[in-house]
This record gives C-alpha cells, structure tokens and sequence, in this order.
C-alpha cells in the first residue's frame, strides 16, 4: 500500500485496515522505514528565497548577529539582579 507512487493517506488506510492512524504511523516510521515526503520547491519559492536571503547575508554579516534580538520563548534567568545591565 505505501509503495505506490502516490499512496494513501495515513488516515485512508487506518482506515482500510480498521486500526487507528497512530498505528499505521509507527508502522510506517518503524518497520517499513519509510520517511515523509518534502514539499518540492517550484521556481517562484525558489527565487523568492533567494533574494530574501542575500539581504539577510549582508545583514548578519561579521558580528551584527550578536545586535539580533530574538524571541523564541526560552526562559531567562538573571542570577545578580542588583549588577548593572550591560545592555
């Protein structure tokens, strides 16, 4: 069933197999070995990211990175909170 060019759904054949999807996942992952397919990128995405990224170069480059502020939800612990910040 999963050696089809283009095979069922994971769904589609839990349920043709009257098992739940987790199942035919594990079995997938698992025994068969088999990986999940990329999204294929057409020449639009392609080009896009492209001249996005050149920008992104020149603005990370040397050591303007470490100017970057990002929020990736983490935690942050200050241990002296009486020390002056070197912000």
């Amino acid at each position: 069933m999963a050696s089809k060019p283009d095979p069922p759904t994971q769904a589609s054949m839990a349920k043709a197999l009257n098992v739940s999807q987790q199942v035919v996942s594990y079995q997938l992952k698992h025994t068969l070995n088999k990986k999940p397919k990329c999204h294929h990128l057409n020449e639009r995405s392609v080009l896009i990211r492209r001249q996005r990224s050149c920008p992104l170069c020149k603005l990370l480059s040397k050591d303007r990175w470490r100017k970057f502020i990002t929020t990736d939800e983490a935690w942050i612990y200050l241990s002296d909170t009486n020390a002056k910040s070197k912000v």
